[in-house]
């Protein structure tokens, strides 16, 4: 009876947590298992963007790494968002950590600090690669063009 009732509890609270049952984080706030977040400035506004694969570092604990398959727009439960953007517009992500190198498939990103810079030339799926001493990171969002 009581292993019965700790595993209901168990479901309920798995099923009303921000987790996937995957166990993968939530896909916007800094935990202490995954990297920081990060968010994408556009003319339309700021999103936040959604974390991918990463590998990070956290001091006395083992690199934590976490696998992810390649973005897809329309997939809410890749945690990709819908971030609207003009073709040709420069957009800037603003990073919770400063990395040493930072890349986006299909574009000449520019790495100043916390900030990364690129223009935005098609519209679909995105990923922001970043790189630094606490290990690595990727960020993704989907950009619909206006």
């Amino acid at each position: 009876m009581r292993l019965a009732l700790l595993i209901s509890v168990a479901l309920l609270a798995t099923a009303c947590s921000g987790y996937p049952a995957t166990g993968a984080r939530d896909r916007f706030s800094p935990h202490s298992d995954g990297p920081p977040s990060a968010s994408l400035e556009t003319r339309a506004g700021k999103s936040r963007l959604g974390l991918s694969s990463y590998c990070w570092k956290f001091p006395g604990r083992a690199r934590v790494c976490q696998p992810a398959i390649p973005p897809k727009c329309g997939r809410p439960a890749q945690w990709v968002e819908n971030v609207a953007v003009e073709r040709g517009e420069t957009v800037r992500a603003d990073l919770g950590y400063a990395p040493d190198v930072a890349s986006v498939e299909g574009a000449q990103a520019k790495l100043d600090g916390r900030t990364v810079t690129w223009r935005v030339e098609h519209g679909g799926a995105f990923r922001l690669f970043t790189k630094g001493q606490k290990g690595e990171a990727s960020y993704v969002g989907c950009a619909v063009l206006r």
